[in-house]
């Protein structure tokens, strides 16, 4: 069954969205961007907020950001932790500062790599080539997410036989996709046709737009939206 994590940015968004049932929390600052890295002391005290054994995930930021690598370093008690590539093109080594980046992470927390589907805005590497990295980098999971969060959402920069090819590779190579990139409940159930590990969310989980504050009640639905599809798919066998 297809998982949802909630971005939060402190832990009273992070106690909301366990709330409302959200599978992963991940932790995260929107106001720095699409992959904005909160600071390390704020995933300290959601890791307190939660149940030991709760999947935590953080972003790290964009490979460009300064502080990335102490950021990585600093990521223990994490389960999850992920890099954007944003500006990867202007860089002739990305793929080697990638990995030196993802080496500093302690090693129980597992490597995420991301994929933006509106690259080219980005300045980021194409999805097949990060794709094609990813095993390499050991990264077992694949996040496919919108940089521009302001153009649209992920079904806006993908076709839906694009989107089919890509989950497909992504299986071929073992690697878990989760799907990301503003989706709300209108798209939520394009996204959920392609069975994929997880669907992360912040925007439609939000009071207002994704700089404002995670709701339990719409992480339920958004439970409850997955839930039928679900049952649904059972039906219909």
């Amino acid at each position: 069954m297809t998982g949802l994590l909630v971005s939060v940015r402190n832990p009273a968004e992070a106690i909301e969205a366990l709330a409302g049932g959200a599978d992963v929390i991940d932790v995260k600052e929107p106001h720095r961007g699409a992959l904005g890295a909160a600071d390390p002391h704020i995933w300290q005290l959601v890791r307190q907020a939660l149940p030991n054994e709760f999947p935590l995930s953080v972003a790290l930021g964009e490979l460009s950001d300064a502080g990335i690598g102490d950021r990585a370093a600093a990521a223990s008690e994490v389960q999850y932790a992920k890099v954007g590539l944003a500006g990867g093109l202007a860089m002739r080594d990305w793929q080697r500062r990638w990995d030196d980046v993802l080496s500093k992470l302690p090693p129980e927390t597992k490597r995420v790599a991301v994929g933006y589907a509106d690259h080219r805005a980005a300045g980021a590497p194409s999805l097949d080539d990060v794709l094609s990295a990813a095993p390499a980098a050991g990264c077992g999971t694949l996040l496919l997410d919108t940089f521009a969060k302001n153009q649209g959402d992920l079904f806006a920069h993908l076709h839906t036989d694009q989107l089919a090819e890509f989950t497909q590779q992504c299986r071929d190579k073992g690697i878990a996709l989760v799907l990301a990139g503003s989706l709300r409940l209108t798209s939520i159930q394009r996204a959920l046709a392609f069975a994929p590990t997880l669907l992360a969310v912040r925007g439609a989980a939000c009071r207002g737009d994704r700089t404002g504050t995670v709701c339990s009640a719409l992480v339920k639905q958004l439970k409850e939206r997955i839930r039928m599809r679900l049952e649904g798919d059972l039906i219909s066998l």
